[in-house]
């Protein structure tokens, strides 16, 4: 028999799990489901760490999740531009305090009074209650062109145009002749 690990049991991969997490060896340990003292699983749970196979699976574990937030942190050219058409096309009136485009989300309840004109501080005896109370919502969302310009910078609307150059003897012959034209045109404005 070499020095290869034996499949772990259920509850050396619980700690796995528990340790690769970010659990300490020893609380790891009590909620894998040892019935130990706090004390015991102290000493056993630094000693389990040392296990070949637990030592490998909690560096599996940790590669996987590594790779998975690898992926997930990085957003697609696609992602992104979907990200900003919403901030572009979205209606501020549509954009409660939940949403991912909402930036501050303030309400106020305010008295209305017999114009609509909203008051504040002390009202005039008996004006109190007249008018609605009107609810102020202020939004403040991601600034929307600023969204537009990186849009139209990730879509490459800002690319360079392009400029066919023909390339060949013609080709040089001609810039020597316009190169000798300016050369000249220069020359007696010098003079």
């Amino acid at each position: 028999m070499g020095n290869q690990c034996k499949p772990l049991n259920v509850r050396q991969e619980r700690f796995a799990v528990l340790v690769a997490s970010g659990v300490s060896a020893t609380r790891a340990y009590i909620e894998a489901g040892y019935k130990v003292s706090e004390n015991t699983a102290g000493t056993n749970g630094p000693r389990l760490l040392e296990n070949a196979g637990v030592k490998a699976r909690i560096s599996e574990i940790r590669a996987e999740a590594s790779k998975k937030q690898d992926k997930e942190a990085v957003l697609t050219v696609e992602e992104k531009l979907a990200f900003l058409a919403k901030v572009i096309r979205a209606v501020p009136e549509e954009i409660g305090p939940d949403s991912p485009l909402c930036q501050e989300y303030t309400e106020e309840l305010v008295a209305g009074g017999t114009r609509g004109k909203l008051l504040r501080g002390n009202a005039p005896e008996g004006n109190e209650k007249t008018g609605q109370t009107v609810i102020r919502r202020k939004v403040k969302t991601i600034d929307k062109m600023r969204a537009m310009e990186l849009h139209s910078k990730l879509a490459n609307h800002f690319g360079p145009e392009q400029v066919v150059v023909e390339t060949g003897p013609n080709t040089l012959a001609s810039i020597e002749a316009r190169a000798a034209l300016v050369a000249s045109a220069l020359n007696r404005r010098g003079k």
